[in-house]
C-alpha cells in the first residue's frame, strides 16, 4: 500500500490502494451517482418551469387563481410519473371571487382540470345574479388585513356627512349633514299622524295599516 494521504492535517503525496471489494463498492456508487445525475438533468429538461408556470406561481401568491383539480400528465410504461394541477388565472383577487360566486350561484361548471373553462361571466349571466347572495367577505377581509379598509374610522358622518366626497361642490354654501340628520330635518314639522288619518279617511282602514 502507499503512504498516508493526510499527515498532521496536511495533504501529503502518495497513493491509496483499495481492496477489490472496496473498489467494487466505489464503482457501484459512482455508477449510481452518474445515473442519478443523468436523471436529474433529464427531469430538468423535460419538466423545467415555463413562463406560464412562473406566472401561475405569481398569481397564486396574489390569490388570483382558482384550483380546478389534478390529472396525470406523463406516463411511463403505464405508470403515472408526473401529475399536474389545473388552474384558472384572473387579473385580481376580486375578479376571481366574483367569478367563483357567479359560477356557484348560476351552476356554471369549470370544466376538466386538463382543459378548464376559464371564461368570464357574460352580461346576461351577470344580470341574472342575485347580488345579495354574492359573498365578498374574503375580499373585504383582504382589504382590512392590508390596511386598505380602515373600519375604525367608518361611521355615518364619514360616509354621508362632512367626511363624504358627495356634494363637495356645494360645501362652501352649507355644511353637509349626515343622512340621519338630513332625514330628521326633512320630517321636522310634518304631522305624520295627521297624514295617516287623512289617508285612512280617503282610502279606508283596510288599505292603510
Amino acid at each position: 500500500g502507499g503512504g498516508p494521504a493526510v499527515a498532521n492535517g496536511a495533504l501529503q503525496q502518495g497513493t491509496i490502494s483499495l481492496t477489490s471489494g472496496a473498489a467494487s463498492v466505489m464503482s457501484a456508487v459512482m455508477t449510481a451517482y452518474t445515473v442519478y445525475a443523468l436523471i436529474s438533468v433529464l427531469v430538468e429538461v423535460l419538466f423545467a418551469c415555463s413562463e406560464s408556470e412562473q406566472e401561475l406561481q405569481v398569481r397564486k401568491a396574489l390569490r388570483s387563481t382558482h384550483e380546478i383539480g389534478t390529472w396525470c400528465s406523463t406516463k411511463i410504461l403505464g405508470k403515472c410519473v408526473k401529475r399536474k394541477t389545473g388552474y384558472c388565472m384572473f387579473n385580481s383577487p376580486l375578479a376571481r371571487i366574483m367569478n367563483e360566486q357567479a359560477r356557484l350561484q348560476l351552476n356554471i361548471p369549470w370544466g376538466p382540470p386538463e382543459n378548464p373553462d376559464c371564461r368570464g361571466i357574460t352580461l346576461a349571466e351577470f344580470q341574472n345574479l342575485d347580488m345579495e347572495r354574492v359573498d365578498l367577505s374574503e375580499w373585504t377581509g383582504m382589504l382590512a388585513a392590508s390596511g386598505m379598509l380602515d373600519m375604525s374610522s367608518t361611521n355615518i358622518e364619514s360616509m354621508t356627512g362632512v367626511g363624504s366626497t358627495l356634494g363637495r361642490a356645494q360645501e362652501d354654501l352649507y355644511p353637509r349633514e349626515n343622512a340621519i340628520d338630513r332625514n330628521l330635518n326633512r320630517l321636522d314639522g310634518i304631522d305624520l299622524e295627521g297624514l295617516r288619518n287623512d289617508a285612512v279617511n280617503d282610502f279606508g282602514m283596510g288599505v292603510v295599516q
